[in-house]
């Protein structure tokens, strides 16, 4: 019987998450003695659904939209996962405060001030080199109902339908991509059949001011903002109805694409040859 292989990429992780805890959570241990790290380790692993968008955003590439703690995440048609990440700084040149807040921003690469505040936005785009065309859907229906009553009446939205997952569909020969969002990451469960090479997946990313790979095997990506980092890939193989975990590791190249904005691209290997995945 042949084998099914899975690839994971497990989450996203935002630098810029590690400034909410403490502030947005910070008045509510001195009132009434709450644990704000423990709290905020609590929620930062829940699951948050895909909102699908019917109407509510106007950009009507956008399919899906989920909000984490670090911003939003909006899934275009084209498959592309779009991070919005916004971060608000006190002015005060001699105060150490700064929060981190949530936002989806109509201009995601842009400054807002105030008299005390200054807000800076910026947008990471995700996106497959070369992938099939495939249908993105809602998977598994969330028990979360979502109303919309923003702006005037007529941009009004009631008992919009949200997802536990999307599903990008066969992203390539045998390649299957699903996404999953929580409080603190984006988790992307690549499925490798038999018939399919992990070889074939690459990515890019648009918005970035560098990428490089750490000594943790971790993916950094560095931003105006900070720096994004992106977990080392956990990648396992079922192998007589068992799950055994095997290597693999990013791998910057150059794009493929000619004219591509985005030049830099990375690729996940296996680094195990008695369990290949490919």
């Amino acid at each position: 019987m042949k084998q099914k292989k899975s690839l994971i990429l497990r989450g996203v992780g935002f630098l810029l998450i590690i400034l909410l805890p403490a502030l947005a959570f910070a008045n509510v241990e001195d009132r009434v003695g709450v644990d704000k790290d423990a709290l905020m380790k609590k929620v930062s692993g829940l699951q948050m659904p895909f909102i699908e968008n019917q109407g509510q955003i106007k950009d009507k590439s956008v399919r899906f939209y989920a909000n984490t703690f670090a911003g939003t995440v909006f899934i275009t048609d084209k498959g592309e996962i779009v991070y919005s990440l916004i971060k608000t700084e006190n002015r005060q040149k001699n105060s150490k405060l700064q929060t981190t807040r949530l936002s989806s921003s109509k201009s995601p690469d842009s400054k807002l001030q105030t008299q005390d505040t200054i807000t800076k936005a910026i947008a990471l785009r995700e996106s497959l080199e070369c992938p099939e065309e495939t249908g993105i859907t809602g998977v598994n229906k969330s028990v979360t109902r979502v109303n919309y009553f923003i702006g005037s009446k007529d941009n009004w939205r009631t008992d919009i339908p949200a997802w536990q997952e999307v599903s990008l569909g066969k992203v390539y020969k045998g390649v299957e991509l699903k996404l999953r969002a929580y409080g603190n990451n984006v988790e992307k469960l690549f499925t490798v059949y038999p018939e399919g090479s992990v070889e074939d997946i690459k990515l890019k990313m648009e918005g970035a001011k560098g990428l490089k790979v750490n000594e943790d095997g971790e993916l950094e990506i560095e931003t105006k903002l900070g720096t994004v980092k992106m977990t080392k890939p956990v990648a396992y193989q079922e192998i007589n109805g068992k799950r055994v975990q095997v290597a693999a590791n990013y791998s910057l190249t150059k794009s493929e694409i000619k004219n591509q904005k985005s030049s830099t691209v990375f690729r996940l290997e296996n680094t195990t040859e008695q369990n290949p995945l490919s």
